[in-house]
């Protein structure tokens, strides 16, 4: 049997021959959150698209983030709210718009919308921290005959409205799995859509004075890409399988991103169970090392997934 792993690839290898860009949703604008967006500008595969946070507006964020002493990040670029709802973020070389929401319950934000394409949600609100609260995020599992008669009822797919697929939870939480970046981020699963980063141990006696939030937020986006690394391979090799088929894709979204959709809905409860050979590939994705694949073809065109 082939089995499409080598133990030498690592995590950013993966990322880097999948080629694609992440699009990536933050709740919660307070100094987590704005550690972790500051981050996100250096971070390799990854774009904040999205952030929601009641208190503050595209403008007060442009105004708090001159401010912050800890964004030795955003040093070089500049900062523009265009909108209360929009914030432009330029340097020489990039323009990127993130579109601002004051939504105070996550179940009224369409993250996977065209507009956004924002499949993972970072939570660092500090409010949505159990299982159960971080759902509100989340697309809600539908089978296909639902999904067939909510585009019959109200003349548009049920992929192009709802929530994220996955949830990182980076403040302190409870009841989810739990994963500390360096130590054990590789026993994260595929199936663990609401997760946990460790955070520091000293939070628990001391509160957050001493807390490194530059340092804190990387730990976050390595373990986040931990798991785009995973899913996005499941989803490059669906859409190796699938491209040979002359399927449709309406709307915005490529097919890398709708097949990845689509295998990370199937872990949500209430969508139709997956397929025996879907759970082969899976388990094997949770292996200790990671598919090697070719780009999504969604951002560099297009190249099939690797069998060499």
């Amino acid at each position: 049997m082939f089995y499409p792993f080598e133990e030498f690839h690592e995590v950013d290898e993966i990322l880097d021959d999948l080629d694609h860009t992440f699009k990536i949703g933050i709740n919660g604008f307070g100094s987590l959150g704005r550690a972790i967006f500051c981050s996100s500008l250096d971070w390799p595969h990854v774009c904040v698209a999205a952030i929601n946070d009641p208190f503050v507006d595209a403008k007060q964020a442009a105004d708090i983030l001159r401010g912050d002493d800890y964004r030795d990040s955003m040093g070089r670029f500049e900062i523009e709210a265009v909108s209360s709802k929009e914030l432009i973020v330029r340097d020489v070389d990039t323009s990127r718009t993130i579109t601002f929401y004051s939504e105070q319950d996550p179940a009224d934000i369409s993250w996977k919308s065209p507009k956004l394409g924002v499949l993972h949600v970072i939570e660092c609100s500090g409010k949505f921290v159990t299982f159960e609260e971080a759902r509100r995020h989340l697309h809600t599992g539908r089978t296909f005959a639902q999904e067939l008669e909510f585009k019959k009822e109200h003349g548009i797919s049920i992929w192009d409205e709802g929530g994220a697929m996955k949830v990182l939870i980076a403040s302190t939480s409870s009841g989810v799995p739990t994963f500390n970046p360096g130590v054990n981020e590789r026993d994260c699963r595929f199936q663990d859509y609401v997760l946990g980063c460790d955070t520091p141990k000293h939070l628990e006696t001391e509160g957050d004075q001493d807390w490194d939030l530059g340092k804190y937020s990387r730990q976050v986006l390595k373990l986040l890409n931990v798991v785009l690394a995973r899913d996005g391979s499941l989803g490059s090799y669906i859409h190796s399988i699938e491209s040979g088929r002359g399927l449709y894709y309406p709307g915005e979204k490529g097919p890398f991103l709708v097949h990845m959709e689509r295998i990370l809905a199937s872990n949500i409860e209430g969508s139709d169970p997956r397929d025996s050979s879907d759970d082969d590939m899976i388990e094997i994705a949770n292996g200790p090392s990671l598919f090697d694949t070719g780009p999504c073809g969604c951002c560099q065109g297009s190249r099939s997934w690797r069998r060499e």
